[in-house]
């Protein structure tokens, strides 16, 4: 059998010209967890960085639909862990892994983003990065 699956439904084949582009990003708070977590699990956290979210859930598997840049896009929870991790699936930014630690003094949100590219989307997605990092510096005061 030369077919890919996942469950039971055919996986289309991954495009040998992509490669896995990582990107990581650590920020600092003194926010409470509460706060800590609200960018991530709220429908009002997500707006403030990813996209303005018309249709969520926050549970793992349900399907989400937002709206970035004037397109529109899916998400989904592949993991929720709560209050130490968040892994959240994106169509515009891939896999989106979010890990915080609380500290009694100074939090830690690290986030790690995963999304197959062709060479001439890495810029682009990099500036996304970069902006996404501005929102949330605002949003969490570090």
């Amino acid at each position: 059998m030369t077919d890919n699956f996942v469950g039971f439904a055919q996986s289309p084949k991954p495009d040998p010209k992509k490669t896995v582009t990582e990107r990581e990003l650590e920020l600092s708070s003194n926010l409470e967890l509460a706060g800590l977590l609200a960018p991530f699990i709220t429908k009002f956290g997500l707006d403030g960085w990813l996209g303005e979210f018309y249709k969520f859930d926050f549970q793992t598997g349900a399907k989400l639909k937002y709206k970035s840049k004037d397109l529109e896009y899916g998400a989904s929870y592949s993991m929720i862990t709560l209050p130490k991790r968040v892994v959240l699936v994106t169509e515009s930014l891939g896999e989106i892994d979010i890990k915080i630690a609380a500290g009694k003094k100074e939090s830690k949100v690290r986030m790690k983003f995963r999304l197959a590219l062709l060479p001439n989307q890495v810029k682009s997605f990099n500036a996304e990065i970069d902006e996404i990092t501005v929102r949330l510096r605002s949003t969490l005061g570090g």
